[in-house]
């Protein structure tokens, strides 16, 4: 049987993860090990003591993950601004709602990295950088074919995080008292990057030159923000 188990956390006494297990004796929700968790899970256990409760038990897995789909819907996501919840996925099994997983991002970043990168070596030229520009006006504009993904409402977000006033890792130096590399999101393709570094890798861009252009130091001509 399975069952279905959120994380409180006690400086604030609310819940901040919901997780669904198949386990007899709760291993799955009781396991706070860092490795196991995700970035925003860990900045907030870092700054407090949490509480593990058992909300469903005796469920069907089926039945779990439905009800895990509802729980995250219902409290919402950091990451998406639309809750308090620190889960990356929509639930019910593992992925819904993730473009990638922590570990083929992983093996991404290192199938991209020195050599491995198409780019290696190479300098893009002006006219190729032009070209680029112009290909992102008019039918790639970053919010065209989102509606399909995203709310009205969290385009909005995501349209006041590209200006920089919604940050997603400002509110988390007030979690662990310290910054953090912050989440990248390419706005066509919906794929979040853990940090600028892995993007620049992912793209064939210099990590130098892609900070510019999130930072607002130079045009982003990308269809990458910070989140």
């Amino acid at each position: 049987m399975a069952y279905l188990y959120r994380h409180i956390r006690k400086d604030k006494n609310q819940p901040f993860y919901i997780g669904i297990g198949s386990d007899n004796n709760y291993a799955r929700a009781n396991d706070k090990k860092p490795k196991r968790r995700n970035s925003i899970w860990n900045s907030i256990f870092k700054k407090t003591e949490i509480e593990v409760e058992i909300v469903l038990d005796n469920l069907t897995w089926q039945e779990a993950c439905k009800k895990e789909i509802e729980f995250i819907k219902l409290y919402g996501r950091l990451d998406l601004y639309t809750g308090i919840l620190s889960n990356l996925t929509n639930g019910g099994d593992g992925t819904l709602g993730f473009a990638f997983t922590e570990e083929r991002k992983k093996n991404l970043s290192l199938r991209f990295s020195g050599e491995g990168n198409p780019m290696y070596g190479k300098k893009i030229s002006q006219e190729s950088i032009e070209k680029a520009s112009l290909k992102k006006r008019g039918k790639t504009s970053w919010n065209k074919g989102l509606k399909n993904i995203y709310s009205d409402e969290t385009l909005k977000k995501m349209s006041l995080s590209k200006k920089g006033s919604l940050a997603w890792n400002k509110g988390l130096k007030n979690v662990n008292g310290k910054g953090q590399a912050k989440l990248v999101l390419d706005l066509n393709s919906g794929v979040y990057f853990e940090s600028a570094k892995e993007a620049s890798i992912s793209i064939g861009m210099k990590h130098s030159t892609l900070k510019s252009k999130l930072n607002g130091s130079h045009k982003n001509n990308t269809s990458l923000i910070y989140v």
